[in-house]
């Protein structure tokens, strides 16, 4: 009988083939990194919709970098619900 709780064991290789699926991290970095040189223009301008423009790419490229990472940590190895929930309440 199969332990449910147990995690997929993968190869190596398999690992590295799931993770080429899945979205470009780099795309929220850049938002991010975009985002700041905007937010150092407008503050040093005291332009302040230039300065909130940057701050929204910031939070915009963070979102996009936690998201795609998440999403191709999941393609590698999917979550298992039940063992997860049992870690959050505590009954592991």
């Amino acid at each position: 009988m199969k332990d449910e709780g147990a995690p997929e064991v993968i190869s190596e290789e398999e690992a590295e083939k799931r993770a080429e699926r899945g979205p470009d991290p780099s795309i929220g970095i850049g938002f991010f990194v975009v985002g700041l040189l905007i937010m150092a223009v407008g503050g040093a301008t005291t332009h302040h919709y230039v300065f909130n423009a940057g701050e929204g790419l910031v939070l915009l490229g963070a979102v996009i970098f936690l998201i795609s990472v998440a999403v191709t940590h999941y393609r590698i190895q999917p979550w298992n619900l039940r063992e997860l929930s049992r870690r959050v309440i505590g009954r592991e």
